[in-house]
């Protein structure tokens, strides 16, 4: 099988499989999908959050009352998220242009049934890409 890679703007070369396999280890991850754009400097990732390890953040930050949707899109707990992604990257012998800068956590279901992941439970990189471009240039602006 060919691993997907991706040539961004200043040459470096990031094979997205490999990054996929570190980071579905981050304790906030139970599904994620790195993207990358040759015209641009840096990583993103789109993570279908692991509801417990969320759930415990949200708690500690004074949010548990919230929903899974506003735990999603809060500004602080995306931040927080994105801190420690970074440190378990590095941790994980990632280098800097490996680890995603800009994150969206998910919270749609990443299934067959939604056409987030493939028969074999593999994720559908094309289908999320497509459902997400919006998240794409924003992360990007």
């Amino acid at each position: 099988m060919i691993t997907p890679q991706v040539k961004l703007q200043q040459g470096e070369y990031i094979s997205l499989g490999k990054v996929e396999a570190e980071l579905k280890n981050f304790k906030y991850v139970e599904n994620v999908c790195v993207y990358g754009d040759s015209l641009r400097t840096f990583m993103i990732a789109f993570i279908s959050p692991s509801i417990g390890a969320l759930k415990r953040l949200a708690v500690e930050h004074g949010k548990g009352d919230l929903t899974l949707v506003q735990w999603c899109e809060d500004e602080e707990l995306v931040r927080l998220v994105t801190k420690e992604l970074a440190e378990f990257g590095a941790e994980c012998g990632l280098n800097r242009m490996e680890i995603p800068q800009r994150i969206k956590l998910c919270h749609e279901e990443w299934s067959v049934n939604t056409s987030f992941l493939t028969a074999s439970m593999k994720i559908n990189r094309r289908n999320i890409q497509k459902f997400y471009a919006d998240s794409i240039e924003k992360m990007y602006a």
